[in-house]
């Protein structure tokens, strides 16, 4: 009587890629209607409660991450410092104060730097560690809190209409940029699970290939063209030209946030920077490359702006 052959283990299926896809699909859409359902209002509360949600969230992981939430109250000074500098500049930006908060950053800058040392004056410094503690805070703020904060910029850019009061004027290049980061982020990982071969940065991402890379560029051009098809009254800056010019530059800066999130979590040895979201990770694992992005968007309409 034979033996039965050993147990192979478990192995990769179509069924379990279509069940992570499925799951990252879910979590997309839900994200997508509750931002969809705050452009259509147009009030400024639902993108305020955005914006510092995430930002509080994305705080959160990252001293999670690098096991400080509860060191000397690090996160806590940084959360705090944060939750104040984006409400002052988005309820400034609401009040008509244009979205120059150059004098603001560099105010919240200097007391993030301060606060992070005054943490340790007042007791024994912890050889080896003190230091990374304090940078942590400064590193944290700028990183997420300043970067995350250009959403506000982009949110109150105003682009030569006449608005109405109450309105969020930049709302639709909001969605144009949030649109284009996203479908780049889709593209990548809709190529490179198909016919992804070819690795980019396999010390950083295995997942990551080229091919998944022109999947990205393709789905971000895609997403652009779409939008300014659509809704081209409501980014009148977006000429064809201009539209393909900054799909690239999006879509460019989108995989850059990626990566740069990904040297952080592999430098900690860690997955995904939390749970919340089926299929995506973290908080931070979804705005990653929003970083990135936003700034780019914010700074290219500035520069197209009559």
């Amino acid at each position: 009587m034979s033996s039965p052959p050993p147990d192979p283990g478990p192995q990769p299926s179509k069924k379990s890629r279509l069940s992570a896809f499925v799951s990252r699909f879910g979590s997309t859409l839900f994200l997508w209607l509750f931002i969809g359902g705050a452009l259509v209002s147009a009030h400024p509360v639902p993108f305020f409660i955005i914006i510092f949600v995430l930002m509080m969230g994305g705080l959160w992981e990252f001293f999670h991450l690098l096991h400080m939430k509860h060191a000397r109250g690090e996160a806590a000074v940084t959360m705090a410092l944060s939750a104040v500098y984006v409400s002052v500049c988005f309820w400034s930006a609401a009040a008509g104060n244009g979205t120059d908060f150059a004098w603001f950053d560099l105010l919240a800058i200097f007391h993030i730097t301060v606060a992070g040392f005054l943490i340790h004056m007042f007791s024994p410094v912890n050889p080896g560690r003190s230091h990374i503690q304090v940078m942590a805070c400064v590193f944290a703020f700028i990183y997420i809190s300043f970067l995350f904060n250009f959403t506000t910029r982009v949110s109150w850019f105003e682009d030569g209409r006449e608005n109405l009061p109450g309105v969020v004027p930049g709302r639709t290049y909001l969605l144009f940029g949030l649109a284009v980061t996203k479908f780049t982020d889709m593209g990548a990982y809709i190529v490179g699970s198909l016919i992804g071969k070819h690795k980019m940065v396999p010390h950083l991402s295995p997942g990551k290939t080229w091919e998944g890379f022109a999947g990205a560029i393709a789905f971000a051009y895609l997403a652009a063209f779409v939008i300014v098809g659509l809704w081209g009254r409501g980014v009148p800056l977006l000429t064809p030209a201009h539209t393909a010019v900054l799909a690239g530059l999006i879509a460019l800066g989108a995989v850059v946030g990626d990566l740069a999130e990904s040297t952080l979590k592999r430098s900690l040895r860690a997955k995904d920077s939390g749970h919340v979201m089926p299929g995506i990770g973290g908080v931070l694992d979804l705005i990653d490359s929003i970083l990135v992005t936003t700034p780019i968007l914010y700074f290219y309409l500035e520069w197209i702006k009559p």
